[in-house]
């Protein structure tokens, strides 16, 4: 009998509907900076090649049947829908905290959105490489060397976002509000985590000192953090600091910056310095005698 491969379907890496919240009044276009080739595009929409892979996360017959070929993508949109509809509620006029249930399928997207990336793999594959290189014998490196662990490593941490979501439902939520007359940009990795303390490597989804930053919104970006001061606050910002935040998320790009206006992002990005722009975080080693810590810098 002969084997007859499987198609491999559309594994969206930023979900399709959530971007489409920067298509400009009236249209359904916005305006795309493209990181390695330091240009522009006009006119670009949801379905541009870099927000989705074929058969990103699937491994064929290895891991799921046939019947569940596709599974991680099933299992994304059971997240994608829910957590969309609250994101355009979110009702940032009246700085209305969100209750309970929204607060959780809010959480859910959010930590899905980290986990998805082609930016967040290539990270997990730098920490690999460097775990092995440290602390593993030589016997050993042959079978955490292929590409297959990685990627279902990533599987793994997708099908377990619940997990996640309830450690982050307890954070400190900031929502950071734009004026009228600027707005938040987005990238094909929109959700990020960064450290003000540069010398801290301990840089992960959940970890003390850093930041979850996520734009949610052309009008509103989220940050988290696990801070003493727990519950939902709202501050309004200056176009001056709203700059700033959407430098960070430049910088935090993995190769594509979406923005609601080209002359927006022509401003944003006249004076990156491209060439040695970074797509994901570099895996960095710390010892303390015999003591071996491995984070993201």
């Amino acid at each position: 009998m002969t084997n007859i491969p499987k198609k491999k379907l559309k594994n969206h890496i930023v979900q399709d509907k959530y971007l489409a919240q920067w298509y400009r009044n009236g249209e359904e276009f916005f305006s795309l900076y493209l990181i390695k080739e330091n240009s522009i595009k006009d006119r670009v929409n949801t379905d541009w090649r870099g927000f989705w892979r074929k058969g990103f996360n699937v491994l064929d017959g290895e891991i799921f049947s046939d019947d569940d070929y596709n599974f991680p993508e099933e299992f994304t949109n059971k997240v994608d829908s829910p957590g969309i509809s609250v994101v355009r509620l979110l009702d940032t006029k009246n700085k209305k905290h969100l209750d309970g249930k929204d607060l959780s399928t809010l959480s859910l997207y959010i930590a899905l959105q980290y986990f998805r990336t082609p930016r967040f793999r290539d990270e997990l594959n730098s920490m690999k490489d460097l775990v092995v290189k440290e602390l593993y014998e030589e016997k050993e490196k042959k079978f955490l060397s292929t590409d297959d662990f990685v990627v279902k490593k990533q599987m793994e941490l997708i099908l377990r976002v619940e997990e996640f979501a309830k450690k982050v439902f307890n954070f400190r939520w900031i929502f950071l509000l734009a004026p009228k007359e600027t707005s938040f940009i987005t990238s094909d990795s929109p959700c990020f985590v960064i450290d003000n303390n540069e010398s801290n490597v301990d840089k992960g989804f959940l970890s003390h000192n850093a930041n979850v930053i996520f734009p949610l919104r052309p009008d509103v970006c989220l940050m988290i953090n696990n801070d003493k001061n727990q519950g939902q606050f709202f501050f309004e910002l200056d176009k001056q600091t709203v700059r700033g935040i959407n430098k960070i998320i430049i910088e935090n790009t993995y190769s594509a910056v979406v923005a609601t206006d080209k002359n927006h992002l022509a401003y944003l990005t006249k004076n990156l310095d491209y060439q040695n722009h970074k797509p994901h975080r570099k895996a960095t080693v710390q010892k303390f005698g015999d003591y071996i810590k491995i984070g993201l810098s």
